[in-house]
Parts: C-alpha cells; structure tokens; sequence
C-alpha cells in the first residue's frame, strides 16, 4: 500500500512540475515576444504604467515562486486520491478504469 501511495504522489508532483515549468517557459516567451513587438499604450495607460510601450518584465523570483506553490498544491491535492487508490485491492481498481 506505501508503494501505491508514494507512486501516485510522485506522478502528481512530476506532472505538477513538468506542467508549470512549461508555463513559466510559455509565459516568459510571450512577454519577451510582446515586448519586442513595442506595443503602443493609450494615453490613459501611458499615464498609469508612466511608460509609452507595454513592457512585461518576468522575474526570477516569481517564475520560481509560482513552480514551488502551484506544484506544491498539486502534489499536496494527489494525496486524497493516492490514499484512496492504495486501499483498493488492484482488480478492483482496474474495474474501475474501463
């Protein structure tokens, strides 16, 4: 049964991680993207963001803080399901994938 558990908590934080890596790379991409493209504001905008262009500046410290909390909660959200699989007798959770 600690077998069971550990491997659906593992597959839960790989996924959760390889998932929010690949978001971060996304997000960082577009904003390099959106900032080579000198998007012009409006006058209103220009006023607020104190600038003429939108400019999106991803940091580190947030890139990073995102992959440990939004892979922490999924990994942390796995163990409900993980117990649940460890306490079933392995013909009957096959039953209940078809």
């Amino acid at each position: 049964r600690g077998g069971v558990l550990v491997m659906f908590v593992t597959e839960g934080f790989l996924l959760g991680l390889s998932g929010t890596v690949a978001g971060v790379v996304v997000a960082v991409l577009t904003a390099l993207g959106l900032n080579a493209a000198h998007i012009k504001l409006p006058l209103s905008a220009q006023l607020l963001l104190m600038s003429e262009h939108l400019v999106i500046m991803p940091t580190v410290f947030w890139a990073g803080f995102a992959v440990l909390f939004i892979t922490g909660v999924i990994t942390a959200i796995s163990i409900i399901p993980s117990f649940l699989a460890a306490r079933l007798k392995p013909i009957s959770a096959m039953s209940h994938i078809g």
